[in-house]
């Protein structure tokens, strides 16, 4: 079966205004252009459930079970345990928590991770011991 194509980009509704054609968008790991799917999820939940969640009143109490629902269905999508998904503030953020937390000198897990996205990495130089063991170009060679 042949992937397509004008179906995938139709899934995202940036990619069909004039300004952005004939352009790719490699800057932003997190999603430059989100798809419909996620655009709907996003408004609905903002106009329905933006709110503190686990209050005593029912648009927080949705919303708080909209937000555990959320990780069941990353570890589904990701074939992982409910416990081994995190979301966090910003890639940065996620990184330096990390590093900092566990005090680890970049095992396994953490090294792929970073492969893909270097760019939280310049921040946290010499804040942690493996982030100083980085130096100048992290993860250059590795």
């Amino acid at each position: 079966m042949k992937l397509d194509l004008e179906f995938v980009r139709s899934q995202f509704p940036a990619f069909s205004k004039p300004a952005l054609e004939g352009w790719a968008f490699f800057e932003n790991t997190g999603g430059s252009y989100p798809c419909v799917q996620f655009i709907n999820r996003l408004t609905s939940f903002y106009m329905k459930n933006k709110v503190q969640v686990n209050y005593p009143y029912p648009a927080s109490r949705l919303a708080g079970r909209l937000m555990e629902a959320s990780y069941k269905r990353m570890a589904d999508y990701l074939n992982v345990e409910d416990s081994e998904i995190h979301f966090g503030p910003s890639t940065t953020q996620n990184v330096y928590a990390t590093l900092t937390e566990h005090k680890i000198m970049l095992g396994h897990k953490v090294r792929s991770f970073l492969i893909l996205h270097t760019r939280p990495l310049s921040p946290l130089k010499g804040k942690t011991p493996a982030a100083s063991a980085l130096g100048g170009s992290p993860l250059q060679g590795s």
